[in-house]
């Protein structure tokens, strides 16, 4: 679904603000799927010039971020993207990008960068080098989806966004006004980070003016006008848009708190760093909202990361911190939701990250009510746990057979049944062989009949 929406017009002053002077040249990510690390480091770049720590702009590397920004997702993207062979790059958000240099540092640009293209698979350069420039520790990383936290934030520099990018509208838009989808063929590909500098009227329509990173090639000189007025929702192969969102949404900027807002000690300032990358800490009363937007992504983010750092392939201490996590998510966030997400990763391709997955999967089932069982659906569980009873992972064996003991005792707990069928277990045979195919239908029958 597409439309447009009324014109949110900003106040006067800022037609005048134009940032294209202080965001550096346009460059080229190539083949790359690393357009996050280009808008993070011309963001961090601009801010810089800004606040007089430079006295022109600096260009900041986004080869070394897009080997060390998340050693997680380059082991997701080295082990099940599709492109495995050739890349190890892969998405990220802006917002993560300026924690990591935020806490990490990133060195300035090797010139020889700008020139040729490097393999994101063996061409590493030296981490933690001597040359790291970090953002302050003061300053704030914000983060917003409405067009007047925009507005207020390019007054004073150029803002990091996502843009939803559709194919072929995105790649042949010219000078024209990108506004999404306009044909039956078009694809939605991803969302693409850019970097706005600019909002104003363009053939009396809003726009804001975006830095991508494809080169001087694409759009006018590597800049495009994108529309503020059009929204979408559901569009893509998998209705991947959610929920109603501009084209242009995640709007990230860099802002030293003024004076009363400043924390008070390094405890207070450590909460308010970037609250994007983690869970936001909640009532287990009120949790529910946690699995809802805005914090849909902030979760999926955090669940994977904690499925791989769960996984006995990394050291121990950090395995049982993950473990400790993962738990404290059971325990305290509404488990029907909880349980949708962690279903995407029983799926996993890689066996540790889908043993772990079924673990936890296993323990939201075991708090479920018989109500959220039968919402999310029986069936779905049965065949779940019966696909993990042949996995080649122990753990995740044994969090299945656990999986349809916890469904077992909710199914005879159903008076119904248990009046329609006389016998609980024939009445859960009859469940098993109707639902589950193959030899997996006698072993579900035989788990809850062993003592």
């Amino acid at each position: 679904m597409l439309w447009e929406v009324a014109e949110q017009t900003p106040r006067q002053e800022l037609f005048d603000k134009h940032w294209k002077r202080r965001s550096g040249s346009v460059r080229d990510q190539r083949s790359h799927d690393n357009c996050w690390t280009y808008a993070g480091t011309d963001l961090f770049s601009a801010w810089r010039l800004i606040n007089k720590k430079d006295e022109e702009f600096r260009t900041f590397s986004a080869r070394y971020l897009t080997f060390y920004a998340s050693k997680m997702m380059r082991w997701v993207a080295s082990t099940e993207s599709k492109r495995k062979k050739s890349h190890h790059c892969h998405g990220f958000t802006i917002a993560k990008t300026l924690q990591f240099i935020q806490e990490n540092g990133v060195p300035e640009e090797d010139p020889a960068d700008s020139e040729r293209d490097f393999s994101c698979i063996t061409d590493a350069p030296e981490e933690n080098a001597s040359n790291m420039y970090k953002i302050p520790e003061e300053v704030e990383i914000r983060v917003s989806d409405k067009l007047e936290d925009l507005y207020e934030m390019l007054l004073d520099q150029p803002v990091g966004a996502d843009l939803h990018f559709f194919h072929p509208e995105f790649s042949n838009i010219g000078s024209d006004i990108y506004e999404g989808p306009k044909s039956e063929i078009s694809i939605y590909s991803e969302l693409h980070t850019v970097l706005i500098v600019r909002v104003r009227k363009h053939k009396g329509k809003l726009v804001a003016i975006v830095k991508s990173s494809h080169g001087k090639g694409k759009g006018k000189k590597g800049y495009m006008k994108v529309s503020l007025t059009k929204m979408v929702l559901g569009i893509g192969r998998d209705n991947e848009i959610m929920s109603p969102s501009f084209l242009l949404t995640n709007f990230t900027c860099l802002v030293i708190p003024r004076a009363l807002d400043k924390p008070k000690s390094e405890k207070e300032i450590k909460k308010r760093k970037l609250g994007s990358c983690r869970l936001p800490e909640v009532d287990p009363e009120t949790s529910v909202q946690l699995l809802e937007e805005p914090y849909l992504e902030a979760v999926d983010d955090l669940l994977l990361q904690l499925l791989v750092e769960a996984s006995p392939q990394d050291k121990k201490f950090v395995c049982e911190e993950a473990d400790k996590a993962l738990n404290t998510m059971v325990n305290s966030v509404a488990r029907l939701p909880l349980l949708r997400k962690l279903q995407t990763y029983v799926c996993q391709r890689n066996p540790c990250v889908r043993a772990k997955a079924a673990v936890f999967t296993s323990n939201c089932v075991s708090k479920m009510e018989l109500s959220e069982i039968e919402e999310f659906g029986m069936v779905l569980i049965v065949q779940m746990a019966a696909d993990l009873l042949s996995d080649k992972m122990p753990e995740a064996r044994e969090a299945a057979r656990s999986m349809v003991n916890s469904v077992y005792n909710k199914f005879t707990c159903n008076g119904e049944e248990k009046e329609e069928q006389g016998n609980r277990k024939e009445a859960w045979q009859k469940f098993c062989e109707k639902n589950v195919t193959g030899p997996n239908a006698q072993a579900m029958v035989k788990i809850v009949s062993s003592p």
